[in-house]
């Protein structure tokens, strides 16, 4: 299941996709699809941008997809009840919990958020790379089932975007902060990458690189201190 098999499993028989039947076809590349997938959400996770939960809730939904490939049953003939975003609960609390009552709240509604945005990176992922494939390999120009993959990748993106642009709408006090709270997360890590690299090509010395990177722990320590990001990040 893992994407570079099956990426191989790809370039291997590419010439084999051709003389084989449709349905043998939209098997290869749907498995190839779902790595790619895979590979934005766990890219997703090393970034810190998704938690380790939503992370195991998102590839669950991926090899059960798999699972039912390897069935014969392909995604246009997959019916699935499953709802793997989280529902927000009504805010009708008041009293004495309200206050507990609401930070769980916020705490769905960015896990929401969080769900949605990494479909939509991962759908976006997906159809980069199909373009390209399309592009690349000739015998793939003129391919239905590539622009089947696609078709079904550019609906799955944009209600993404549209379940996204919603949720910020709808709770932007809420969403606002993580977001800016998420980009200084991935500049700390921009940053970390910056020192290592200047350290390896002997522009900083192992002292400097040392005291650079005590500073920049404090940075990464306070980002993920802020109640909201703790929270949904699973570091509570």
């Amino acid at each position: 299941k893992d994407e570079s098999v099956i990426e191989n499993r790809i370039t291997k028989t590419h010439k084999n996709i051709i003389s084989a039947d449709d349905r043998e076809s939209e098997t290869i590349l749907s498995h190839y699809a779902l790595g790619i997938e895979i590979k934005a959400y766990k890219r997703l996770f090393d970034l810190q941008e998704i938690s380790g939960r939503r992370m195991h809730v998102l590839i669950s939904s991926i090899n059960r997809q798999i699972d039912r490939i390897e069935k014969n049953i392909l995604p246009h003939e997959q019916l699935s009840t499953i709802k793997y975003a989280p529902s927000i609960p009504c805010d009708t609390k008041s009293g004495f919990l309200k206050k507990f009552y609401n930070r769980y709240r916020n705490k769905m509604i960015l896990e929401r958020f969080q769900h949605y945005r990494a479909r939509h990176i991962a759908s976006w992922q997906v159809l980069t790379d199909f373009r390209q494939l399309k592009e690349q390999h000739k015998f793939f120009h003129e391919s239905q089932i590539v622009d089947k993959i696609l078709l079904r990748y550019e609906t799955w993106n944009q209600n993404a975007e549209l379940k996204l642009k919603s949720l910020e709408k709808r709770f932007p006090k809420v969403i606002k902060p993580f977001l800016m709270t998420l980009t200084e997360n991935v500049c700390l890590q921009k940053e970390h990458a910056i020192e290592h690299e200047l350290h390896e090509k002997g522009l900083i010395s192992a002292k400097v690189l040392d005291t650079m990177e005590a500073k920049l722990r404090k940075k990464v320590s306070c980002c993920k201190q802020k109640t909201l990001f703790k929270s949904v990040m699973g570091l509570d």
